[in-house]
């Protein structure tokens, strides 16, 4: 899995990008100076020269020395070699067509690129893991049958998890949940949502209820599965398969985005009560006996005679 991605200036040794993408390097000035201290070494080595930087216990550093800029990028220790120089290749091609000049890089004004940019390495990163699985799978093929395979389905599918799992992140507050690795995986995502708030007259509180919800894409194009949904969720809302019109509508061969169906759920979750309203249950009618049920009035007047007016 992918960690982090530094970009430099070889000129300057300024930066031209910097991102920690699972928030796993708290010290974030440490770790621009390392990779600052480290320019001069990398700038003596050839170009196109893509090493081994620095290891420790659970990570380790690569970097890449191109033309005008300097890559590095920090993955856990082990990580496939093929996915790691696929990655490294894909940046630099994209920073040579948006930076083709010195004079590019020593400009302040970020150019037009770099948004879009930022946005495909992001997908890139969030699909590591994926990625490297692809590879595994890649080398254990081509040892059974001497041959490299076609693995553009495999890419495909990949690279739509991690678009659909980058929009959600573009417009929910949601984590991904690690696997048995602790490598997050972009397929199961953790919303926290939150009821209507209403005003309580009798607590004098206003008061709103809120739900931790995961989903799993994995099966993806499949609907997703609902790993432990929430009981009070479940009481007030019902079944989510029921309850969800697209969810009742989902079609395998069409399947809707991911996002959509968390739209729906947000609204379902957001309209909810916040607490359950018991039902007014009918009582029978029993002579002598006051009750909520219909029929004559129970009870006697004052003089002890039976009252003989109905409910109307």
């Amino acid at each position: 899995m992918i960690h982090n991605l530094a970009i430099m200036k070889k000129i300057t040794g300024g930066f031209l990008f910097y991102k920690d993408y699972w928030n796993l390097y708290k010290d974030y000035t440490s770790i621009l100076k390392i990779f600052t201290a480290y320019i001069p070494f990398i700038m003596r080595t050839e170009e196109e020269t893509i090493k081994v930087l620095k290891q420790g216990e659970e990570f380790e550093f690569h970097f890449g020395n191109y033309q005008l800029v300097v890559v590095v990028f920090g993955v856990d220790k082990g990580t496939d070699k093929e996915m790691i120089r696929d990655f490294m290749e894909r940046i630099s091609n994209n920073i040579d067509i948006i930076y083709d000049s010195e004079e590019a890089l020593r400009s302040k004004d970020l150019p037009p690129g770099m948004d879009q940019f930022s946005k495909e390495i992001e997908l890139m990163v969030r699909a590591s893991p994926n990625y490297e699985e692809l590879y595994k799978l890649d080398k254990t093929v081509e040892q059974r049958i001497n041959i490299t395979p076609a693995s553009e389905e495999l890419n495909r599918r990949n690279t739509m998890f991690a678009e659909q799992g980058f929009q959600l992140k573009n417009e929910f507050f949601c984590e991904f949940i690690a696997d048995d690795d602790k490598m997050p995986v972009v397929t199961r995502p953790k919303f926290y949502m939150t009821s209507k708030a209403e005003y309580n007259p009798d607590s004098s509180k206003i008061e709103a209820k809120s739900y931790e919800i995961y989903l799993d894409f994995l099966e993806y194009p499949k609907p997703p599965k609902f790993p432990d949904f929430p009981r009070g969720l479940h009481n007030i809302i019902g079944n989510p398969y029921e309850a969800l019109d697209t969810l009742k509508e989902w079609d395998i061969v069409h399947p809707p985005a991911w996002v959509e169906l968390v739209r729906e759920l947000e609204q379902k979750v957001y309209k909810s009560e916040t607490h359950l309203i018991e039902p007014i249950i009918e009582q029978p009618y029993e002579p002598g006996k006051k009750g909520k049920g219909k029929g004559e009035a129970t009870g006697k007047t004052k003089d002890g005679q039976k009252k003989t007016s109905s409910y109307k």
